[in-house]
């Protein structure tokens, strides 16, 4: 299958027309265009299109299902004029089920873009063609779209490389999988950290032996380097377990553009309460600030890609309806149609 792409913009939505992307192009729109767009993927059904974010989006893109709400954001460092090397997408697989992927075209590489939009074009390709398999598990699936991406990104002999987060939402459980530093992390309303990824690097095995904190880690001068990437002939994928995804937890996909310049402790803090589009604005806000800052504080200019989302449920709001059911009082709840 081949990626098609007709120029560059600002933004773009990819669509897929059974046989391949074709590529839209729409500079001029707004964010609410782009969230109606990103609306019809999460409502359709597996076949239907996806949306990839690269380059800048105008706006955090929000949007949401019957089951689950999304925000969405990617803009270009600030410190240089190539293109943000970062992919994002949502990929429809199944009644209740969703693919979130962000993909780090690997910096200083060639083709870094092209690498990370290969990426998401593999695991959706992979999905298309089982979709009329029998049987065929998305776990499967997901392994198979990023072996078929690391074979294809190699076949460039351009030595492009990117990162690759994927979450699958499957009826209410959440699985984890990645390849080097894009990050993933899942929390509890209350701030508790029920999953967060190893980055795949001489920094992140350190902090996670215990040989340095995390404080350091983020003011460590080789943190930049990765050590697992797909378009090496070496890749390993690492999968995480599956957790059911209470109502109010929200999972946190994430170039390092935002995990090299705010530390976990405040990713936590602003992500896991309010709404989800207001979170997602904040962080983007704070991770921009920190790109400013003099390079011996904590700031790395980077392609930016945050993906949030969390499961959609209205809210209960208490009716103090009374059933005068056998001479007693019953306080019953009625549902609004408020998002978490």
């Amino acid at each position: 299958m081949t990626l098609k792409k007709h120029g560059r913009s600002l933004r773009a939505i990819w669509s897929w027309d059974g046989s391949g992307f074709y590529g839209a192009h729409f500079p001029e729109k707004t964010a609410l265009d782009l969230e109606r767009s990103l609306c019809e993927v999460m409502n359709n059904n597996p076949q239907d299109p996806i949306i990839v974010l690269q380059n800048d989006s105008p706006d955090v893109l929000y949007s949401r299902s019957a089951h689950v709400q999304v925000a969405v954001y990617s803009k270009r460092s600030p410190a240089k004029e190539t293109p943000n090397e970062d992919s994002a997408a949502v990929v429809p697989a199944g009644p209740e089920a969703t693919l979130f992927v962000v993909a780090d075209g690997v910096g200083g590489h060639k083709a870094g873009e092209v690498a990370s939009q290969i990426a998401i074009d593999s695991l959706a390709s992979q999905l298309h063609a089982s979709s009329s398999i029998p049987g065929t598990g998305l776990r499967a699936n997901i392994l198979n779209g990023i072996e078929s991406a690391n074979a294809s990104i190699q076949a460039l002999n351009l030595g492009a490389a990117t990162t690759i987060a994927v979450v699958e939402l499957n009826h209410g459980q959440v699985r984890p999988y990645h390849v080097g530093d894009t990050g993933i992390l899942m929390v509890s309303s209350r701030g508790n950290v029920c999953y967060q990824s190893i980055s795949h690097s001489p920094v992140g095995f350190a902090v996670e032996s215990g040989l340095l904190d995390e404080d350091e880690a983020l003011l460590h001068e080789d943190r930049h380097f990765v050590s697992n990437v797909v378009g090496d002939p070496a890749m390993r994928i690492e999968v995480g377990p599956t957790i059911r995804l209470a109502p109010r937890d929200t999972v946190l996909l994430a170039s390092d553009g935002l995990f090299d310049n705010l530390t976990i402790d405040l990713i936590v803090e602003t992500i896991r309460k309010g709404p989800l589009k207001k979170s997602v604005k904040l962080l983007a806000d704070m991770a921009n600030s920190n790109m400013q800052l003099a390079p011996a504080e904590l700031s790395k200019p980077d392609d930016l890609t945050i993906l949030a989302f969390r499961r959609y449920t209205p809210r209960a709001k208490s009716a103090n309806k009374l059933n005068h059911e056998n001479g007693t009082a019953v306080l019953r709840n009625s549902l609004s149609d408020s998002s978490i």
